[in-house]
């Protein structure tokens, strides 16, 4: 092999993992984006429940939709590190009676 075959299988070497650490440099950054936004649906569902405790106003559907949005955003983002670490990814399940459920808010 020539020094100009070798200088050639470097530099792809480099590429390669260069577009490696590019991609794992947007899953990163998605996986940011989306705790943001969960940090963000429960940031808003904590002052909900606070004002429900506090004024006498009802949380209601408006709970019940940021809780769905958190679950939402936390099982895309259980499916993104499954499909980064190769593994199936699991649904986030109450493992037992104490755990809250849809809907269960208690503080």
């Amino acid at each position: 092999m020539g020094l100009m075959d070798k200088m050639k299988a470097q530099a792809q070497n480099v590429a390669a993992q260069a577009k490696t650490a590019a991609g794992q440099a947007q899953d990163k950054m998605e996986q940011m984006q989306l705790r943001k936004k969960a940090d963000e649906a429960a940031k808003q569902l904590g002052y909900l429940i606070h004002k429900e405790r506090t004024g006498g106003a009802a949380a209601g559907a408006e709970a019940d939709k940021l809780g769905a949005e958190i679950s939402d955003l936390e099982r895309q983002m259980a499916e993104e590190d499954a499909s980064q670490s190769g593994a199936p990814s699991a649904p986030a399940t109450p493992t037992s009676s104490s755990d809250a459920t849809p809907g269960d808010f208690k503080l």
